[in-house]
Order: structure tokens, then sequence, then C-alpha cells
């Protein structure tokens, strides 16, 4: 991650974990970019080709985002439009990304939901309901 002095914050493909905060870059920053885009790494005005890789530059790029959508579409509509009108809202109104505090309790579950290393097996209707069953609240992955 890196973080320049205006408080840009830039991830690479590989980088991506799923935390909540990663989560919230990538639906600010990358959901709308065309499909095998990824913004550019700050103060890199070209690339640099230190040794060939050995996939394409972009195959990254559109794992993380296919990743991503697969999450997404285990959210209702109305829960996922929710969250990425509010993280692009505040990014477009402010030009930073919202801290998981200021999101809406809606908001934030589904950020819950999303944010986790491996792709949960059930729906996100399915794990709220089981998240209120249990006696600590605390969701099994």
């Amino acid at each position: 991650m890196i973080i320049t002095k205006d408080n840009y914050f830039f991830y690479s493909p590989g980088e991506i974990r799923y935390e909540r905060y990663q989560t919230i870059w990538l639906i600010a920053c990358v959901l709308r970019l065309p499909e095998g885009e990824w913004p550019l790494e700050p103060g890199n005005v070209g690339e640099s080709q230190h040794s060939k890789p050995s996939h394409a530059p972009y195959e990254g790029a559109c794992d993380v985002m296919a990743e991503l959508r697969k999450r997404l579409e285990l959210v209702p509509e109305d829960a996922r439009e929710a969250l990425i009108d509010q993280v692009q809202g505040y990014y477009d109104e402010f030009n930073r990304l919202i801290h998981y505090e200021f999101l809406t309790s809606p908001a934030q579950r589904v950020l819950n939901y999303l944010s986790v290393k491996r792709r949960r097996k059930q729906t996100y209707p399915q794990w709220k309901y089981d998240k209120k069953r249990r006696p600590n609240g605390k969701p099994n992955i």
C-alpha cells in the first residue's frame, strides 16, 4: 500500500486481501473503471519493465474485479447500491475515502460481509439471518 502526502491510497492487485479499507478503496476507485484497468500508482508516469512479467499486466486487475463483482452479486441490490452510493458519493464530493465509522449501519453490515479473505459460502441474507441467531453475534466465515 502506498499513501501519498495528500492521503491518496494505492494498492496493487497483488496486495488486495479484501480488508475493510481495501474494499472501500476498490468500490471508490476501481469499480467504476473499465474492465482490466487499474489506477496508476502515484508518481508513476509510465510502466517500468525491470523484468518481463509471466502474465498480461491487466490479468491481476481483472481477477480482483471479477472477485469483487461475485461478492457484490451475493448481496441484494438495494443493500449493494446503498453501499456503493455512499462510498462513491463521498469520494466524489470530498476526493477521499470514507471511514467505516461514517457509513450507515446497513452499509457497514454489507461491508463486513464483503470484507473477508475468502468469499463467504452464504448469501448476504443467509449470513445476516445466521448472525442474528448466534448468541455471541460473531459470524462464521
